[in-house]
C-alpha cells in the first residue's frame, strides 16, 4: 500500500533542515529476512565474482524476475493490479515465448496476478471451488478447469468461466489427475477408473456428490473438455 502523510512522516520521522518531512510511505507486508551470499547473487545477477553491493540498490525488471525464480520470493496472495488489456497482451506474448526465460516466468506471474485479483479480490480467505472449504488465498490455486496447455488463446481469455479456486490440500490435483472430475449435472464425481487408496477415498467421500458452484452453460464445455482429456466413463 502506498500513501502521502505528513503528519504520521513527522511523528515517526521528525523533519530536516527545511521542515521537511519523507511523506511518501508505502507499506509491506510478510516480511521475510534471507541470508544470500554474495557469490550467489553474482551469479544470479551476473554480475563479477568480486563485485560487492554496497547500500540499497533498485534491481530492474530482468534482474528482479531472476531473483523471484531462483529464491522462490513471489508471494501470489500479494497480487499487483493488472488491466484487461494488459491480461490481453500477457497472454498474446506468452504464446511465442522461451518457457525457460525470465520474461515468460514475469508474464505468467502477471497472468496469475490477474486471474487472482478476479478471483479473490481483496479477499484474505476464500472457498475452494471442489470441496467448499475455507482457506486463506496463499492455499488456493487459480486452476484452469480445461488443462491450460490445452487451451487456445481465446478460452484463456474467458477467464470468467475458465478458472476457479482450488485447495493446495488435496482438490487441486485430484482434478488435475483425473481422480475427481464434475459431470454434466455439476456435480463432483469420482473415476472410478483411477486407483482409489484408503487415505484417498477419506478425503473425497465427503466431497463426492457435492455441486459445484462454478458450474454453468458457460464454463460446461471446458469441465466436459476435462472428462474426454481423462477418458472418463461418465
Amino acid at each position: 500500500m502506498k500513501f502521502n502523510n505528513y503528519d504520521l512522516a513527522k511523528n515517526l520521522w521528525g523533519v530536516d533542515e527545511n521542515n521537511n518531512t519523507w511523506e511518501n510511505i508505502y507499506l509491506v507486508t510478510d516480511i521475510e529476512m534471507i541470508d544470500v551470499s554474495y557469490d550467489r547473487l553474482n551469479k544470479i545477477l551476473g554480475y563479477k565474482d568480486n563485485y560487492v553491493i554496497q547500500g540499497l540498490q533498485v534491481l530492474d525488471e530482468i534482474k528482479s524476475n531472476k531473483l523471484f525464480e531462483v529464491l522462490e520470493l513471489y508471494n501470489y496472495s500479494l497480487n499487483e493490479p493488472v488491466s484487461i488489456d494488459d491480461y490481453k497482451n500477457t497472454l498474446s506474448n506468452l504464446e511465442n515465448a522461451d518457457k525457460l526465460d525470465t520474461e515468460y516466468m514475469a508474464r505468467r506471474r502477471k497472468e496469475q496476478s490477474f486471474l487472482r485479483n478476479y478471483l479473490f479480490g481483496n479477499d484474505k480467505y476464500f472457498e475452494c471451488g471442489i470441496c467448499g472449504e475455507k482457506f486463506p488465498i496463499d492455499m488456493l490455486i487459480t486452476a484452469h478447469i480445461k488443462k491450460r496447455s490445452y487451451c487456445s488463446n481465446d478460452e484463456k481469455l474467458d477467464y470468467k468461466n475458465i478458472v476457479m479456486p482450488m485447495c493446495k490440500l488435496g482438490c487441486d490435483d485430484l482434478y488435475e489427475k483425473g481422480y475427481i472430475f464434475v459431470d454434466g449435472s455439476g456435480n463432483i464425481s469420482l473415476n472410478r477408473d483411477r486407483p482409489i487408496t484408503q487415505k484417498i477415498s477419506q478425503y473425497v467421500d465427503p466431497i463426492i456428490g457435492k455441486r459445484c458452484k462454478y458450474y454453468n452453460e458457460q464454463s460446461s464445455k471446458y469441465f466436459k473438455a476435462n472428462v474426454d482429456r481423462h477418458k472418463i466413463e461418465v
